[in-house]
């Protein structure tokens, strides 16, 4: 399950059925120890986002921005594919998934 966070700092969010109750989220850039901060003042719910769930958040943006493929290769591709020039080769193709598939068993172990 995932849980999408957006919106600005210090901007409300009311939630239905919560008896009109409000929920600010606040980005509190002085907590350098990387730990989230809980704040509790007038009955309201308060969450703090250290400095590293910034981060994630704009390169989380950044991330969403790039594009899904590279175009030009594509299309170098599908030109290819039409005039009879692809030339599919099998033993580079192998080596390149096993390649990805050892960097992402090098990821698992980190996580």
């Amino acid at each position: 399950m995932s849980v999408e966070i957006s919106g600005l700092p210090s901007r409300s969010v009311s939630s239905a059925g919560d008896g009109n109750k409000t929920r600010a989220v606040e980005q509190n850039k002085s907590n350098s120890s990387g730990a989230p901060q809980r704040t509790e003042s007038g009955g309201g719910d308060k969450v703090s986002l250290t400095d590293t769930a910034t981060r994630l958040q704009e390169l989380e943006s950044h991330i969403a921005s790039l594009p899904v493929a590279d175009v030009q290769h594509v299309t170098d591709v599908q030109r290819s594919l039409a005039s009879g020039s692809f030339q599919f080769k099998p033993v580079e193709a192998a080596n390149n998934l096993l390649t990805q598939e050892r960097d992402f068993a090098l990821i698992s172990e980190q996580g």
